[in-house]
């Protein structure tokens, strides 16, 4: 049921609300990629120091000079305030580095047990971190979340 839903609102979109978890070299060039493209816009954006979150869209040039808590707020908790808003996010890019070997995966469960649902998509290398990305598989689908592991895989 789920899945219809997310279909069925992103068919009357006419553009796909991304939000980046991390604002590093590879986050900013999703920034930079994403204001190339006109079916997607940069909706959110979080760094370890805060985030920014505009539902009509962050201009790709704002972040060149300023990190996310500069144009947004400063939190403790950035991806906390990601997560706030999630209805507004379709899909999300997780370019974090991973620190730990669980730390995107909790990341990620985090959002399946606060109700996103939508696409996100991490660029895991390590792969015992991938291997727990695909535990959660189970859940992932039951929260309606499309997920895509081992993308910065070389």
């Amino acid at each position: 049921m789920q899945q219809q839903v997310l279909k069925t609102r992103k068919q009357m979109k006419s553009c796909a609300s991304i939000a980046i978890l991390g604002a590093g070299g590879l986050g900013m060039a999703a920034v930079k990629m994403l204001a190339q493209k006109t079916e997607m816009k940069l909706v959110a954006i979080a760094d370890r120091s805060g985030a920014a979150v505009n539902p009509g869209g962050i201009d790709a040039a704002l972040l060149e000079a300023n990190k996310p808590a500069d144009i947004g707020t400063k939190t403790d908790d950035p991806i906390g305030m990601i997560i706030e808003n999630v209805d507004i996010i379709d899909g999300i890019f997780l370019a974090l580095p991973n620190l730990s070997t669980d730390f995107i995966p909790n990341i990620v469960s985090r959002f399946a047990d606060n109700g996103y649902n939508g696409v996100m998509v991490d660029a895991l290398k390590r792969s015992s971190a991938v291997e727990m990305m695909f535990g959660l598989d189970d859940r992932l689908r039951a929260a309606g979340i499309t997920y895509i592991t081992g993308a910065g895989a070389t």
